[in-house]
């Protein structure tokens, strides 16, 4: 089970609608229909397998399938911890590739200090620590920082506090959300109307297992001797979260030994200056925690290849002409500082599922989409529109509105052309070099 003999397992990641989902359906589907070049010979491969795995993370590749033939629909959100699709091909005059995909909700990169740290104590340590060393967290987690020093504050008001400072880390874009179903629940973020709501965020739990609230927040070791209930049945709700959430995926994420990063440039734009600290903070955390797993170095050590890991700019047909280069420029300049001489860099557009075509006369340049509106009797009809959006900036600026790219998030329907597969630029490339096919 060597790479030397074209066995990967690959990880998808990225950050929540960063289009990890569509990326995966069409890759497999147009891998199965034989419409990706791959190899030296840039021919589409030979005895191509979906395999269907008995697993209840598996990726639902047929429900994905199902729903953009029947309702024109987006793939469904990834809706558990991770989800896990297998396929196998041959390249022409390669030996056989056997690919296991992990799709990795980006959002659980939050909880890396519950998987790392050995025990409850040691994670309550490393995040008050955190606070301490950072003037945003600390203003963020005051609240809750400064009730740590009265022993005698019940758990509810101590939950409060908690889940008010994660509010407002995730208001300032602090990828530091733990633990992370706080707020991201099904491969989602909960409606940031229903956040703001100090009932709602009130009467949430921190964590659920099941039918029963199981809250846990960091505690200095102090409370285990002043408050030993309380600090007793946070410990116990963190090794059970730790069990049933974190182990699961954080094992599957240690044994990639390539890693496919999709990055909404776009979307990034169409928010703030925050979003973009945002992405390079989890992306430093990843590159300084994670990448590449034991397992996956020793593979690739056996195997005689470097990590590789691919940078993708995702949803590359929102734009033309010269702004697509500019995309590629914004990637590279985004992720630059995590390039290192031990993994294998690559740096891609990609367009997944192509749902818009190029605008002519005046709107050269400009992205044609297709969107819902109502018509006068108030039934939805699909019309062409204008994505009209400003010249992308050649290099990231030091600020800027976000409101001026906000089209590029704008709700669109998947495609112009009902395509089966769906068309795609860019998946050929990011395959052939993520598993080392580029090479002639």
């Amino acid at each position: 089970m060597f790479n030397f003999f074209g066995t990967h397992k690959i990880g998808i990641l990225g950050d929540a609608s960063s289009g990890k989902t569509v990326f995966l359906t069409s890759l497999l589907w147009n891998l199965e229909e034989g419409k990706l070049r791959l190899g030296a010979t840039h021919e589409p491969p030979t005895d191509v397998k979906i395999h269907k795995l008995n697993d209840q993370h598996a990726f639902d590749y047929a429900g994905s399938k199902r729903k953009c033939k029947s309702s024109n629909k987006w793939p469904a959100k990834t809706t558990s911890e991770y989800s896990l699709a297998k396929c196998s091909y041959k390249p022409h005059t390669l030996l056989q590739r056997d690919l296991m995909f992990v799709d990795i909700p980006g959002e659980r990169m939050a909880d890396l200090p519950i998987w790392q740290c050995f025990d409850y104590a040691e994670w309550s340590a490393a995040l008050l620590q955190s606070w301490r060393e950072s003037d945003t967290l600390s203003t963020c987690m005051q609240e809750y920082v400064d009730l740590l020093s009265h022993p005698d504050t019940g758990k509810e008001e101590l939950a409060r506090a908690y889940k008010r400072g994660m509010r407002e880390l995730l208001r300032n874009y602090i990828p530091q959300i733990s633990p992370s179903t706080l707020f991201f629940n099904e491969g989602r973020l909960e409606s940031m109307t229903d956040i703001n709501d100090d009932s709602w965020l009130e009467n949430r739990s921190i964590w659920r297992h099941g039918d029963n609230a199981c809250d846990f927040f960091p505690l200095p070791p102090e409370w285990e001797e002043n408050a030993p209930e309380l600090y007793i049945s946070c410990c116990k709700n963190f090794n059970r979260y730790k069990k049933v959430i974190i182990k699961p995926l954080f094992s599957q994420i240690e044994y990639c030994d390539h890693f496919i990063i999709c990055i909404d440039v776009l979307g990034i734009l169409a928010q703030s200056p925050g979003a973009f600290l945002k992405t390079k903070e989890e992306l430093e955390y990843f590159f300084t925690k994670i990448t590449p797993g034991f397992l996956g170095k020793l593979w690739n050590f056996i195997g005689g290849s470097q990590p590789r890991v691919a940078f993708v700019a995702t949803k590359s047909d929102l734009v033309y002409g010269a702004n697509l280069q500019h995309l590629k420029d914004l990637l590279e300049e985004l992720v630059k500082r995590f390039v290192t001489e031990k993994i294998q860099f690559g740096y891609f557009t990609c367009t997944a599922w192509m749902s818009t075509k190029e605008g002519q006369g005046e709107a050269r340049n400009q992205a044609i989409v297709n969107v819902l509106e109502m018509d006068e009797n108030g039934t939805p009809r699909k019309v062409e529109a204008v994505l009209r959006c400003p010249p992308l900036p050649e290099e990231w600026p030091d600020d800027w509105d976000g409101a001026e790219y906000a089209r590029f998030t704008m709700d669109m329907l998947p495609s112009v052309i009902n395509a089966n597969p769906p068309r795609q630029t860019g998946i050929d490339a990011i395959l052939n070099f993520i598993t080392g096919d580029d090479k002639k």
